[in-house]
């Protein structure tokens, strides 16, 4: 029996069988946030015009005690521009625009709702996050926005 596998009790005298649970599977290190944002960050370096935003990111970072990957990165993408990047790579037939008009405090979070409904109309995702997801303090939502540069 491996380590991964859970002991279901038997049924009516049955045997004990061992099943594979989520809950019991051997830490992945390459599966952790830290990890998860590493490879983005290295991923996202690939995406035209957007090394600018890390650049500026990592500047903003020196200032910061022990800034991570995962709080520069999430640092960056709450900026909006950086989502209108990344969907504008993909030449769509009608680029995502922040209008002139919108005051400076409402860009990253216009950027962002612009980027979600784009994801999810335009490129017919399934699901996308929330903005309470990008926008929040719990890392929770941190994983499912880095979720999408992955798994779509």
């Amino acid at each position: 029996m491996s380590s991964s596998a859970t002991l279901v009790p038997p049924t009516n005298g049955g045997p004990v069988v061992a099943t594979n649970n989520i809950i019991n599977q051997k830490a992945d290190a390459s599966r952790s946030l830290y990890q998860i944002c590493v490879n983005l960050r290295q991923r996202l370096r690939q995406v035209p015009d957007f090394e600018q935003h890390l650049i500026d990111s990592d500047d903003e970072d020196e200032g910061e005690v022990e800034m991570d990957p995962m709080s520069s990165l999430w640092r960056c993408l709450r900026k909006g521009y950086p989502l209108i990047t990344i969907y504008n790579c993909l030449q769509p037939a009608v680029p995502l625009k922040i209008p002139e008009t919108i005051k400076a405090k409402n860009i990253p979070k216009d950027a962002a709702f612009k980027f979600v409904q784009a994801c999810l109309k335009e490129l017919k995702f399934y699901d996308c996050f929330v903005l309470s997801d990008l926008f929040g303090d719990d890392t929770t939502g941190f994983v499912k926005v880095s979720s999408i540069f992955f798994f779509h």
